[in-house]
């Protein structure tokens, strides 16, 4: 089973504002708009926006070299935070747009102190991405490893 592409995309986001540090705020008045810039090229990479009040991106939009609208993710949120509903259009230049829409739902499991220790992520699509939450002995997150059916990603917290 593969990792959704929506979560695949935001990951990328989330690293390429982290790598490219270019991140440039849009208007506050509707939805809040940023826009990631290669640094070097001065190309925009994508633009996503925010719902006023939201902390996590409502729509995302990705560009190809020419900087012609290459993917568009709108994406909703349960109301802990997770993704619900996913809807990807890809723009193909020799025919109409794709159009793929996925929903989300999770199953958690805590221990006996109420902590989160598992997670699992189930598409529309068939896929199941489970997440393992680990504590130290006082209770401090110490780590996460996700599993997709065909590999894992250890996330380690620092003490």
């Amino acid at each position: 089973m593969k990792r959704s592409t929506p979560v695949l995309f935001l990951i990328v986001l989330a690293m390429t504002i982290f790598l490219t540090g270019s991140c440039s705020l849009g208007s506050h008045t509707a939805a809040r708009k940023f826009s990631i810039v290669d640094r070097s090229s001065g190309r925009l990479l994508a633009s996503y926006a925010m719902a006023p009040g939201a902390r996590l991106p409502a729509r995302i939009d990705s560009y190809d070299a020419d900087q012609k609208l290459l993917r568009t993710y709108e994406l909703e949120y349960d109301g802990g935070g997770r993704l619900s509903r996913s809807i990807v259009t890809t723009n193909v230049v020799s025919r109409p747009p794709l159009t793929a829409e996925t929903s989300y739902t999770y199953s958690d499991v805590r221990d006996a102190s109420g902590r989160l220790i598992q997670t699992d992520q189930y598409s529309s699509a068939g896929e199941k991405v489970e997440t393992f939450y680990g504590y130290d002995e006082t209770g401090q997150p110490r780590g996460v490893v996700e599993r997709n059916g065909r590999s894992l990603v250890l996330k380690d917290f620092p003490q």
